[in-house]
């Protein structure tokens, strides 16, 4: 037989194979057609016919539920699109790319602007002060970046020392954290010291609302207290002891310059 027959002969009968669609096209009924990733296959006239399966993530719509949960570039990246993109920070005319603040996926599968939790880095700052009756020691821990509003400012207030007048409990009745004129957050306090070596531990959340992604800040605590002290009041030739309550303050500025990052921004 001549050689280009055969040849022909060949592309005629691929041809007929494809036209046909083959044996895996062919069905009497539906569970006779192969399953594919949202598609819904149905036998029609002795054929597979598939349609697009909605609310499955891989149709390639986006759909509001994908695969029974919101749909978004968390959940469903491959219909969605991938949570990637990062902040700007305006500098007058210009603008350049945050540090931290970048798009990503929070605990809720969410896509949100905010910092990753593995960028974080937690720090602790100490600070002792001599009082007018008492010395104390004060740790603060933070993250660093710090986020907002997530994160906390968390102070650990430890009695080192006290005159053997002082009269117990001392008694910590407010916080404030400011930059200058601005005041980042305060908080009522209801912690107590009851002796030498006692602690009083608390949190205090940043209530700013940043103007940038990330700032850069120096921030100033101030700690209200007060206590009581066994004062010696002479009174003729006796002398008595009267307890006496004062009301005192003390701040601290931090030396540490933090950086505060916007967090949760969907």
């Amino acid at each position: 037989m001549d050689k280009r027959l055969l040849i022909a002969l060949f592309a005629l009968s691929l041809l007929l194979l494809a036209c046909s669609g083959g044996d895996a096209q062919s069905c009497k009924a539906t569970s006779d057609c192969a399953p594919k990733k949202c598609q819904i296959a149905t036998c029609i006239e002795g054929k597979c016919s598939n349609s697009p399966e909605q609310n499955c993530c891989g149709n390639g719509k986006k759909d509001a539920i994908e695969d029974g949960k919101p749909g978004n570039e968390c959940t469903c990246p491959s219909d969605h699109g991938d949570c990637t993109g990062t902040a700007k920070i305006a500098s007058g005319s210009r603008t350049t790319d945050a540090v931290y603040v970048k798009r990503n996926c929070n605990s809720q599968m969410r896509c949100v602007m905010g910092v990753d939790p593995k960028e974080l880095n937690p720090i602790t700052l100490l600070d002792e002060n001599k009082l007018s009756s008492f010395d104390i020691e004060i740790t603060a821990t933070l993250n660093q970046p710090f986020r907002v509003p997530t994160d906390s400012i968390q102070y650990r207030i430890t009695l080192k020392d006290a005159k053997d007048e002082v009269v117990y409990p001392i008694r910590f009745t407010h916080i404030s954290l400011r930059d200058g004129e601005i005041l980042f957050g305060e908080k009522d306090l209801s912690s107590a010291l009851g002796g030498v070596g006692d602690v009083a531990t608390f949190g205090v959340p940043i209530a700013y609302h940043l103007s940038q992604p990330e700032e850069k800040r120096r921030i100033t605590y101030k700690i209200d207290y007060e206590f009581t002290v066994n004062s010696p009041v002479r009174e003729g030739t006796t002398t008595k002891i009267v307890p006496k309550t004062s009301r005192e303050s003390f701040e601290n500025r931090f030396a540490t310059q933090f950086i505060f990052a916007q967090d949760g921004v969907e």
